[in-house]
């Protein structure tokens, strides 16, 4: 974590796809869906045991018709 010019607290974090290290707000809250700024893949905030953030990148499931 860093403060920037007005004092805000940003979260640095880094893309598991194109490994971009980019920046999140500190009040990002769990369940807040995030995007990489350089591919677009969307990402969900999580929190582990201890209170930091992580991202966990998002997987849609396609429809199961049984066949």
């Amino acid at each position: 974590m860093r403060r920037n010019r007005y004092e805000m607290i940003v979260l640095k974090v880094r893309c598991p796809d194109c490994d971009l290290e980019f920046e999140i707000p500190e009040g990002a809250v769990k369940g807040e869906i995030v995007s990489c700024p350089d591919c677009g893949l969307e990402l969900e905030v999580k929190q582990d045991n201890e209170g930091r953030i992580e991202l966990k990148q998002i997987v849609i499931e396609g429809e199961d018709w049984g066949e």
